[in-house]
């Protein structure tokens, strides 16, 4: 599948209801190949309940070894939610590329993103993570 999504505006993705739990700017999942994501602007993607999710601005997990994406050049910002402590599930977090031993991801060249996660979160429940980029595989973790 070859896909441009490109010069987009995605402003206030997100409400307080049960089954938006992990609200993402956008979403480049399974069997996605040969696609570029650029130029993009992504703002107030928010999960605004209390029960330990958080928004992506960027989730990738095509579980294709050779997927030959490009992310280049998006602007992501105000990324929160209350959150949860795992990365790899419910954490707030800009850009994410997730890969296991059963689903691999690669070939993702990611290159010029701007990332400005800011303001406070209120996670009373336990600790709460939020990173600007996070790359899991069971073999390695990068951040």
């Amino acid at each position: 599948m070859n896909s441009f999504v490109s010069k987009n505006s995605i402003v206030g993705i997100g409400q307080s209801i049960a089954n938006l739990i992990n609200p993402k700017g956008i979403d480049v999942q399974s069997a996605v190949t040969n696609s570029t994501v650029n130029l993009n602007n992504i703002t107030g993607v928010r999960y605004y309940s209390t029960n330990g999710y958080g928004g992506k601005g960027i989730d990738i997990n095509t579980t294709i070894a050779a997927s030959n994406l490009n992310i280049v050049e998006n602007t992501i910002s105000d990324i929160s939610g209350d959150g949860w402590s795992t990365l790899s599930s419910d954490a707030i977090v800009g850009i994410r590329v997730l890969s296991t031993s059963i689903s691999v991801t690669g070939g993702v060249n990611i290159w010029n993103n701007t990332v400005n996660l800011f303001g406070s979160i209120a996670r009373s429940g336990g600790n709460c993570r939020q990173e600007c980029m996070f790359v899991y595989s069971e073999y390695f973790c990068w951040k």
